[in-house]
């Protein structure tokens, strides 16, 4: 019999005729991520428009109103004719009315910052509290007094809840 004949034969043969690669080599190459400036890509931020312009904050138009209700002497409600927390319900009344009070908080703000370098127990603190109560309270009765047309016969009922407002903040500045 022949030597590589027989079961020995078939493990010596199987090996006969074949060679083995020594390394093997993937035949896929590993994608190299490609590291591209922010200004070319497709989606940059240099075409979006800036943030403000993009959610409908007219800076502009809020620094206006505010100095016009800076000046307490003269207020203008043309300015104040679309409420900002309105926003596309411009027609609802509670959003406008919240809109005023809340800019007509601006002479409030200034008395917090002034209160901070008063003593907390003086006349000069009261004086200057209740002038603050008074120029909100002006400021916000004529504002809602002009925006509705039939409100004039009202100013007196308008301008108690807007003092009663007012006074409320400038109780919680003081204490």
């Amino acid at each position: 019999m022949n030597r590589f004949s027989g079961a020995a034969s078939t493990t010596m043969d199987s090996h006969v005729g074949i060679s083995f690669p020594q390394q093997r080599k993937p035949s896929f190459q590993p994608i190299q991520p490609q590291i591209r400036p922010p200004f070319m890509t497709a989606g940059s931020f240099e075409d979006e428009p800036p943030l403000l312009e993009e959610l409908g904050i007219n800076t502009p138009v809020i620094l206006r109103k505010t100095l016009n209700l800076l000046n307490p002497m003269i207020v203008n409600a043309d300015l104040h004719e679309d409420a900002d927390l309105a926003g596309r319900y411009g027609s609802l009344d509670l959003y406008r009315c919240v809109s005023f009070v809340g800019y007509c908080l601006l002479p409030m703000v200034i008395f917090s910052a002034l209160q901070l370098f008063l003593p907390r127990s003086g006349l000069a603190v009261l004086v200057i509290a209740c002038l603050a109560v008074i120029w909100c309270t002006r400021a916000c009765c004529t504002l809602l007094i002009m925006s509705s047309p039939h409100a004039e016969e009202q100013r007196s009922l308008i301008g108690y809840a807007c003092a009663l407002i007012y006074t409320t903040f400038s109780l919680l500045i003081i204490f």
